[in-house]
């Protein structure tokens, strides 16, 4: 009886999960961190133009930031 159900239900059911979790692992959970890691990499290629070495354009980037924080706090609601 162990090796009938063995053979009917237990070995092709397991074939089956098996199937179902590289194929959700692939899938899902590769698919899910693989994605992540393109988004960031697009985000870094996006910013690479404004890293410029130039202490210059730092400080006026900061100043901008400044500007629009005072901007954000200090506007009339």
């Amino acid at each position: 009886v162990d090796e009938l159900y063995d053979a009917a239900l237990v070995r092709p059911l397991l074939g089956l999960f098996r199937w179902c979790a590289e194929a959700f692992d692939l899938g899902v959970i590769d698919g899910a961190v693989n994605g992540v890691a393109a988004f960031f990499g697009r985000c870094a290629l996006g910013l690479r133009r404004y890293q410029t070495g130039f202490v210059m354009n730092y400080a006026l980037s900061m100043l901008a930031g400044v500007i629009a924080l005072l901007g954000f706090l200090l506007w009339p609601r």
